[in-house]
C-alpha cells in the first residue's frame, strides 16, 4: 500500500463515481491477510491502515458489498451443470454488476 498506481487510480475513480461498483467480502479478507503479510510485504502493511483503507472503501457511496444471499445454491447449481468455465463464485454474486477487470475471466449474462 505504497505509491498510488494504476490500480489504485482505478479503485479511487470507481469510489468517487455514481456507477455501481461492488466487492465480495472473501475479497476485503483476503486484501487484509495479503497486505498485512510479513512474507509478502517487506514491510507489511499494519493493521491499522488496512482497516482504514477498507473502511475508506466502505463510504463510498455507490460501492455494494457482495457476499452469498437467498438463491446461491441455486445459480452455483445451474453455473456448473452448465461447464461454463469461469470463476464460480464471482460470477454467482455480481451476476452482471461491473467487476474490475481480470485477464482471461468471462462472465455470464442472462
Amino acid at each position: 500500500m505504497g505509491a498510488d498506481t494504476g490500480d489504485d487510480l482505478f479503485i479511487k475513480q470507481l469510489a468517487e463515481g455514481s456507477a455501481p461498483w461492488a466487492i465480495p467480502w472473501p475479497c476485503v479478507h483476503e486484501f487484509l491477510a495479503i497486505v498485512t503479510h510479513p512474507r509478502i510485504y517487506q514491510p507489511p502493511t499494519p493493521l491499522s491502515r488496512a482497516l482504514e483503507q477498507v473502511e475508506a472503501w466502505l463510504k463510498s457511496p455507490s460501492l455494494v458489498m457482495l457476499s452469498e444471499g437467498e438463491g446461491y445454491w441455486r445459480e452455483l447449481r445451474f453455473i456448473m451443470q452448465k461447464s461454463v468455465r469461469l470463476i464460480i463464485h464471482l460470477a454467482v454474486l455480481t451476476r452482471g454488476m461491473y467487476l474490475f477487470p481480470m485477464a482471461g475471466v468471462s462472465f455470464i449474462e442472462r
